[in-house]
């Protein structure tokens, strides 16, 4: 479900701000530039494509951010990015 994945990455930066410095970090080490994840609001149903084109430029620094967490890797988000087969079909449904 896309609109869990985006609120689920949001909901894991969005409450600490070593977080997102971290995730900066990843930004720059996959030479992209910062933006921050964007929420998405269930009752406004047009903030869905706008988080969803954030995260899809975020992409390769969401990826290793998550790989690098290991075992303190929220689990539904582990699930997605524990293996590259995973990952890639994770970022092909949200480009649909």
């Amino acid at each position: 479900d896309i609109e869990a994945l985006v609120l689920k990455i949001y909901s894991h930066f969005s409450v600490s701000a070593s977080r997102r410095e971290e995730l900066q970090s990843f930004f720059n080490f996959v030479d992209i530039e910062w933006h921050e994840i964007l929420r998405h609001v269930c009752t406004r149903w047009l903030s869905l494509h706008p988080a969803v084109d954030r995260l899809l430029h975020s992409w390769p620094a969401l990826v290793s951010y998550f790989r690098s967490l290991g075992e303190s890797c929220p689990v539904a988000l582990k699930k997605m990015f524990e293996n590259e087969e995973k990952t890639d079909a994770a970022e092909i449904y949200l480009c649909f």
